[in-house]
């Protein structure tokens, strides 16, 4: 079994050493699985390499083990589901291009770019109102997490934050939250790992994109909340569910404050957190490209 093992992975293991470790059998599984997962990316493009880089990321599966309790959050129609796993599967959703369709919210004018097979334009098209509510669906999740947790929280972004500029940089406003700040601003951001300038770069490793969010993020508000005496929080996540560390270390004390406070297991907390936000974004993600499909031509015959 281990020559077998050696020649699919090229990794030799000593019978001898491996008798007393522990997850024997997850160790050889993971190797195995790493190393089809290695040859998968070989031979795939760049948007499928990608795709499947943001779908290894913690947290991004979680859709897909939720139990299905709308009155939690966890509800996903079917149809939303079946475009979902779709895009997760890189199963074209559309049979040619088109052009979109969607209008601007202010001055009504139609998007006019082009509408791919995949559906990846939808997610990313600022045309409509996808972005703001999946954006402002994610933020109110994570508010509730945050009274929950015992935390003096404002959901609603507030004005004036900064004196003599009418920049908004926290969509949650936390009191008494972080040591030597008054005021703890949390900023939610979601970006899309196969948008145009990431979509022909093969990447190396997961999350590079969710970073990147985040540190565009620092760059805009982080100085000016420092002059104002703000501290900065960026929460940054992928579309296909992945974030950065600061969002899973911010879930983490929440979770566990909450857990002080009510006495549930702050893994269950965490888990149903995690689950709640995983399928807003799949939710968000699959009703952007229903909502931009061409309409069916119909029989009108008297």
């Amino acid at each position: 079994m281990l020559a077998s093992h050696e020649r699919i992975t090229g990794l030799s293991h000593d019978f001898s050493f491996l008798v007393p470790q522990r997850n024997v059998q997850q160790l050889l599984s993971t190797e195995r699985h790493q190393t089809m997962f290695d040859r998968l990316k070989l031979n795939s493009t760049p948007r499928s390499r990608n795709l499947m880089l943001a779908c290894t990321m913690s947290h991004a599966s979680d859709w897909l083990l939720a139990p299905p309790i709308p009155a939690l959050g966890l509800g996903l129609h079917s149809e939303v589901f079946r475009t979902a796993l779709k895009f997760r599967l890189s199963i074209p959703l559309f049979s040619e291009p088109f052009s979109c369709t969607s209008l601007s919210s202010s001055s009504r004018e139609q998007c006019g770019d082009e509408m791919d097979i995949f559906g990846d334009h939808a997610i990313c098209c600022h045309h409509g109102t996808s972005l703001v509510f999946r954006h402002n669906n994610i933020r109110d999740i994570l508010g509730h997490s945050a009274r929950a947790a015992g935390l003096a929280a404002v959901v609603i972004e507030k004005k004036d934050q900064v004196s003599g500029s009418k920049a908004k940089p926290g969509d949650i406003s936390v009191q008494q939250y972080h040591r030597g700040y008054e005021t703890s601003a949390f900023d939610v951001t979601i970006t899309h790992p196969l948008q145009k300038k990431f979509i022909e770069v093969a990447m190396e490793e997961a999350g590079v994109v969710a970073q990147d969010a985040h540190d565009r993020k620092l760059l805009k508000s982080l100085k000016v909340c420092k002059e104002e005496g703000i501290h900065f929080v960026p929460l940054a996540w992928e579309t296909l569910g992945g974030a950065t560390e600061t969002v899973h270390t911010t879930v983490r004390k929440w979770s566990d404050l909450e857990a002080a406070r009510g006495g549930y297991s702050a893994t269950l907390i965490r888990r149903n957190l995690y689950a709640q936000l995983s399928c807003c974004l799949q939710r968000h993600l699959a009703q952007a490209v229903i909502d931009r499909r061409p309409e069916l031509e119909c029989d009108r015959g008297l």
